[in-house]
C-alpha cells in the first residue's frame, strides 16, 4: 500500500514546495518584518457571528471516485548564478548580488510579492526603495540587517556564507548598480517544474474540492481590500454527509499567491478560533512551503468530521502593500475514506506562557501526560508556534527523571516547520516542557493575543490514536 512519505518542510525564499504534514505551518518571505495591521483592519482572526448560515461560506464540491493517480509538483533543480565574464556588467559587485537575490529571495520578493512578502527585491531601485517596517532607512540598509540577524535571519534559515560574502563585498563596496543596473544577460531566478509524483494514497476512496468565494455570491472569488489584511471564516457544509471518515491526504489550491499568507480548517464548533470548550478542533492546515499531504504511516488517517457545518477554513490574507484590491479563490482538494484504517489522528496543542517581557524571556512551561483508554500514544510530528518575538522553541520528554530534547532549534515566524517525531510512544505520566523565547525590542510587554504584534506560545502535535492524549490545558 502506497503512502506519502513523512517529510518535515523546508520553506524558504529560495525553496520549492516540498512534502508538509497535518499541522499548522505559518511561514513566509520577507526581508523585514510586516508593519502592524491598519487599527481599523485587525490581523487576529474574524469573529463567527453565526454559524448557521450567515457566516462567509466557501465552495465545496466533490464526486466520489476511485484513486486518480495525479501528481503534484517537486523540487526543482536549483539556479546556478551566471555572473557572466571578467570585465562585463553583470561581472559588477551589484549583479554578482542581484544572482544572489535571485537565487535565495525572489521566490517570494518577486515583481508582484509573493505569500504575503512586503516588497519586491527584483531590480536596483528595489533596493533603494523605503523600508517598510522603517521609513528611516532603505531596503538596502534592512538586508544589511537581515542577512546577519542571528535571531531572524533572511532568508528564514539563513543563505550559504559564499552568497552572504557576496552581498557583504556589494555592501561594503557603497551599494552601487555599477554600469548596466539591469544586469542584462544575467541568469534568471529560478522557476518551479513538475520533476516528481505525489501520487495520492491507493485506499483513497473519495475526492472532494473546498474553496473560499464571495460570502453574497459563491459563484465570485472572495475580495481583499486594498492595504488589508484579513482572517476571513468560511463555513462549509462536510461534503461527504453526516458520517465521519478519515482524510488520507489533501493539496493545496493557490489562487492568488500574491495575497495568500496561509489557511487553517477546523472543527466549527461556533466557538473560538482555538479548540476545547472555547472552540473548533484544529484539523488540518497549509502555507508557503508546502504541497499538501498529510505524511502518515499507511495505518493511520487524519480525523474529518461530518454534519452541516462542520467545517470552517479560516484564512488568513494579506494585502497591506497593495493599492488595488485582490480576488482569491484558493483552498484545497481532498482524499477521504469511509473504510476506516485501523487508527484515527488528531493534532493536540501544548501551551505555554506567551508573555514576552521587555529583552529576552524564556518562558518554560511543563505538563504531565494523562492517558484514557490507551497505554501509550505516538508522536508523529511537532510544529512550534509563536508570533514575531519569538526566536527558539523547544519541547521536552521527561521520563523517570531523564530529559530529552524532542526539538530544540531557533525559530523564526517567516518560517514556521513541521518536525518529525517518528512514532514516538508517549506514555502515561510522561512529563512534556514547553519553551518559548522571545527577544522583546518592543519597549513594552506582549501578551497573549490574536494579532501579528501579539504573541503566543505552542506545539502543535500530530499523535494518535485521537482522544486519548491529554496534558495540562491541551487545545
Amino acid at each position: 500500500m502506497k503512502h506519502i512519505p513523512r517529510l518535515a518542510s523546508t520553506h524558504s525564499c529560495r525553496s520549492i514546495p516540498t512534502a508538509f504534514g497535518a499541522l499548522w505551518l505559518v511561514a513566509g518571505c520577507s526581508a523585514e518584518r510586516p508593519p502592524s495591521s491598519d487599527p481599523g483592519t485587525p490581523a487576529g482572526p474574524t469573529p463567527l457571528a453565526n454559524t448557521s448560515g450567515n457566516a462567509p461560506n466557501g465552495t465545496a464540491t466533490g464526486t466520489p471516485s476511485a484513486s486518480r493517480g495525479e501528481t503534484n509538483p517537486a523540487e526543482s533543480a536549483p539556479l546556478v548564478p551566471n555572473a557572466g565574464l571578467p570585465g562585463t556588467a553583470v561581472d559588477s559587485e551589484w549583479c554578482k548580488a542581484l544572482a544572489v537575490f535571485r537565487q535565495n529571495c525572489q521566490g517570494c520578493h518577486a515583481s508582484e510579492p509573493q505569500f504575503g512578502a512586503p516588497m519586491s527585491l527584483t531590480s536596483f531601485d528595489d533596493l533603494q526603495a523605503a523600508s517598510v517596517s522603517d521609513a528611516a532607512q532603505t531596503v538596502t540598509q534592512r538586508v544589511r540587517a537581515r542577512i546577519h540577524d542571528a535571531q531572524r535571519p533572511m532568508p528564514p534559515g539563513g543563505m550559504p556564507a559564499d552568497n552572504v560574502a557576496v552581498l557583504d563585498a556589494w555592501l561594503a563596496s557603497g551599494a552601487g548598480a555599477g554600469s548596466d543596473a539591469t544586469c542584462a544577460g544575467l541568469a534568471p531566478a529560478p522557476v518551479s517544474t513538475d520533476t516528481g509524483e505525489l501520487p495520492w494514497p491507493d485506499d483513497c476512496e473519495e475526492f472532494y474540492t473546498l474553496t473560499t468565494s464571495n460570502p453574497q455570491n459563491k459563484a465570485d472569488k472572495y475580495v481583499v481590500g486594498a492595504g488589508r489584511e484579513e482572517h476571513p471564516q468560511f463555513v462549509f457544509d462536510a461534503p461527504w454527509g453526516d458520517a465521519n471518515v478519515q482524510m488520507l491526504a489533501y493539496r493545496p489550491i493557490t489562487d492568488n499567491p500574491r495575497v495568500l499568507h496561509h489557511w487553517i480548517l477546523y472543527e466549527n464548533s461556533g466557538g473560538g478560533i482555538f479548540g476545547g470548550a472555547g472552540g473548533g478542533k484544529f484539523l488540518v492546515g497549509w502555507a508557503p512551503g508546502s504541497q499538501g499531504s498529510t505524511g502518515m504511516p499507511d495505518d493511520v488517517g487524519m480525523y474529518m468530521p461530518g454534519g452541516a457545518g462542520a467545517l470552517r477554513l479560516d484564512v488568513h490574507y494579506y494585502n497591506l502593500g497593495n493599492a488595488q484590491a485582490e480576488s482569491d479563490a484558493s483552498g484545497f482538494e481532498l482524499c477521504v475514506t469511509r473504510t476506516p484504517r485501523p487508527y484515527t489522528a488528531s493534532v493536540a496543542g501544548l501551551t505555554g506562557n506567551a508573555t514576552a517581557r521587555v529583552g529576552r524571556s524564556d518562558n518554560a512551561t511543563s505538563c504531565t501526560v494523562n492517558l484514557t483508554g490507551a497505554g501509550s500514544v505516538k508522536f508523529l510530528s511537532v510544529s512550534p508556534h509563536m508570533h514575531q518575538l519569538g526566536v527558539h522553541a523547544k519541547l521536552e520528554l521527561t521520563r523517570a527523571g531523564q530529559g530529552t530534547a524532542l526539538h530544540d532549534a531557533p525559530f523564526d515566524f517567516f518560517d514556521q516547520r513541521i518536525y518529525p517525531l517518528d512514532d514516538l510512544e508517549i506514555r502515561d505520566g510522561d512529563v512534556l516542557t514547553t519553551t518559548c523565547s522571545y527577544e522583546n525590542d518592543t519597549g513594552r510587554t506582549v501578551s497573549f493575543g490574536q494579532n501579528s504584534d501579539d504573541e503566543m506560545c505552542f506545539n502543535f502535535v500530530t499523535y494518535y490514536p485521537m482522544g486519548a492524549f491529554q496534558c495540562g490545558f491541551t487545545l
